[in-house]
């Protein structure tokens, strides 16, 4: 194992300046084509009746850069995982199914697409709900646009990482490192850590973390299905 970790730390030592040029072109690329991105994020989860404004001179300007950061980082990370599976795995220094490698990361892709897909049509619903809250409070809703998209973001990838657990629960399961009856035992317990992380990324109040914890729940539930016909352990 160590090994492995040592060839890898060499593999992409190698590849360092390759992946910082994908990592500056991505990041170059994506910064012109954050405007549109950001007007289309507010305009769809802005409740109607707030306001954004920014704070401080630079505050867009580092907001979109941190965004293009992101798009660089990302493409980046898939060279990483491309020259680790080309130079170790497809090298037989590990053994794993070429087919399997990649139906796994498409569905990977996929089921993330799906959470962030499914958080841009909670978003506008929920953001609503609180603004009503506070509206009837008197308080007016005047968000600053980096706190506000922040937000935004962190929910979209709190669920499209979410989205990921059937995958992980199945690959868990079929390697052996955990059984399928450990999830079911200790379903009260997740839910209990669903609550927990839903008071953590929510506003202090009691339907705020139902809105988050009930989908997740029932996204474990469906976990539990697709792990009892996928992963190849009943016990």
């Amino acid at each position: 194992m160590i090994e492995t970790a040592v060839e890898i730390a060499d593999i992409l030592k190698k590849r360092l300046a390759f992946i910082l040029v994908v990592f500056a072109i991505g990041t170059a690329a994506g910064f012109p084509v954050m405007d549109r991105v950001l007007r289309h994020i507010i305009e769809h989860t802005k409740p109607v009746g707030a306001s954004i404004i920014y704070l401080t001179p630079l505050e867009v300007v580092m907001l979109k850069l941190k965004m293009a950061i992101i798009c660089g980082a990302l493409l980046a990370l898939i060279s990483i995982v491309y020259f680790i599976y080309r130079s170790v795995v497809k090298g037989t220094k590990i053994r794993i199914c070429r087919s399997s490698a990649i139906v796994t990361g498409i569905l990977t892709v996929i089921l993330f697409g799906s959470g962030v897909l499914y958080a841009y049509f909670l978003l506008p619903i929920f953001l609503d709900y609180l603004y009503q809250s506070a509206s009837s409070t008197g308080a007016v809703a005047t968000y600053s646009i980096r706190e506000f998209l922040s937000f935004v973001i962190l929910i979209a990838t709190v669920f499209g990482l979410s989205f990921e657990l059937p995958l992980v629960m199945t690959v868990l399961v079929r390697s052996g490192l955990v059984r399928y009856r450990t999830f079911i035992e200790y379903r009260r317990h997740a839910y209990v850590g669903l609550l927990v992380a839903a008071a953590f990324f929510t506003p202090p109040d009691v339907l705020s973390q139902i809105i988050i914890a009930v989908p997740l729940a029932i996204l474990y539930e469906i976990s539990l299905v697709v792990v009892r016909f996928t992963g190849g352990d009943g016990g």
